[in-house]
């Protein structure tokens, strides 16, 4: 759904309102009815961009017009004209696969697109940045069954060995 067609919904709801309950419709409900016809009348003039929210990244669409004034993003976030980011912030990178190799034979193909699997049988993404998994440790009662199978006397260091073999089994 395009802006535009948006603001006539949001409109003819209004006006539907307004002819079903006059009597509750008030100041600010007549107001808004106003500014979305203004906005439909508009011929999509540009926005002003004043720079960037640093609460959420978006741009700011309005500037009080003294030293200390306020700039309001299109989220709605009010903040100093000082504190206006001039760029966007860094956004994060989307977890896509950069390439695909091949385990049977040993090559890689270089593009984010999966080839062709009628080319071949089996193809593994490739990231930047591997996957992270989420990290499992041990529990109270696998604690206790390490440290029953240690015996009566251990040293601490084969304690220790015993749970980090543990822990591996469990994360890899």
């Amino acid at each position: 759904m395009t802006q535009t067609e948006v603001l006539r919904l949001a409109l003819e709801a209004l006006e539907n309102w307004l002819e079903f309950d006059p009597e509750n419709f008030g100041e600010v409900d007549k107001k808004a009815i106003t500014a979305i016809k203004a906005a439909l009348e508009a011929k999509d003039e540009p926005v002003a961009v004043y720079g960037y929210c640093p609460v959420c990244g978006a741009k700011g669409t309005s500037r009080e017009r003294h030293p200390d004034g306020n700039t309001t993003c299109v989220n709605g976030h009010k903040y100093k004209s000082r504190d206006t980011l001039s760029t966007p912030p860094h956004q994060e990178a989307k977890d896509e696969p950069v390439a695909w190799m091949s385990e049977e034979d040993d090559c890689i193909f270089l593009d984010k697109d999966k080839p062709n699997p009628m080319d071949y049988d089996f193809w593994t993404p490739l990231y930047t940045t591997p996957p992270q998994r989420t990290w499992v440790g041990l529990t109270d009662a696998e604690y206790k069954e390490l440290h029953l199978q240690m015996g009566p006397v251990y040293y601490y260091q084969d304690y220790g060995h015993a749970i980090e073999t543990k822990l591996k089994e469990k994360n890899t």
